[in-house]
């Protein structure tokens, strides 16, 4: 299968990944079918020049397989990649590309999306603990230009996964800081009414040493408790 590229019919591309200059004659008159030679940009892009309308230009294969054969992804909840099943980025034929679910690190699990008959989501894998569940187990987060994507793990997962993040924060240097901060502005706003409360006291009967024992109390158990969720999330 092959298409033109622009309205000037002077490129070709094939459903094999080849792009073909068609602008040039021979002495008879027959147009020149040159193959333009591709050139790897990045890890994963290949890169090739074309002129139009008398301008170098520089395009990216995938995004002309993209365009000119409607290659379009599975759903609009996920952030796919065009990638290649065999590893060779300059191999763009039809046969050897496929969209894959762009994951910033390496998973276990694939998280895989399933659909029904008319193309919605029903049940996705979770890369944390690779069970299949409904979709509903998967929250919805704001993605770019106002689109929503499901999380590639699940509910209990990313609870998880938020423990284990709060966790190692906590450990470095400015966790450390941010901490104490908090602490100091917690001691600041307590306010008497909230402390004579506590107590269980009027405020005729309490002494400001009482009141910073009270203070001091409230900051340990906050402590205990943080170190609590800190051992709970290892």
């Amino acid at each position: 299968m092959e298409k033109y590229i622009n309205d000037t019919k002077q490129y070709k591309i094939t459903s094999e990944g080849k792009v073909f200059s068609m602008y040039r004659f021979l002495k008879g008159g027959k147009k020149l079918k040159r193959k333009i030679g591709l050139k790897p940009n990045g890890v994963n892009i290949a890169k090739l020049v074309i002129y139009i309308n008398g301008k170098q230009k520089s395009v990216y294969l995938k995004g002309l397989m993209i365009k000119y054969f409607k290659l379009l992804p599975p759903d609009n909840y996920h952030q796919y990649i065009l990638n290649n099943k065999n590893g060779d980025i300059l191999d763009c034929s039809l046969n050897n590309l496929e969209w894959k679910i762009n994951l910033k690190k390496k998973s276990l699990y694939y998280p895989e999306a399933f659909y029904n008959k008319k193309r919605k989501i029903i049940e996705k894998i979770c890369k944390t603990c690779g069970v299949r569940q409904k979709i509903a187990q998967f929250n919805l987060q704001r993605g770019q230009k106002y689109t929503q994507t499901y999380f590639n793990h699940c509910i209990s997962c990313e609870k998880k996964v938020n423990k284990n993040r709060q966790f190692l924060y906590s450990r470095t240097k400015h966790g450390k800081k941010y901490s104490k901060e908090k602490t100091k502005e917690y001691v600041e706003k307590m306010e008497t009414s909230y402390l004579l409360r506590c107590l269980r006291f009027n405020r005729s009967e309490v002494t400001p040493q009482l009141l910073n024992l009270q203070k001091k109390k409230l900051c340990l158990s906050r402590k205990l408790k943080q170190q609590r969720l800190q051992m709970s999330s290892k």
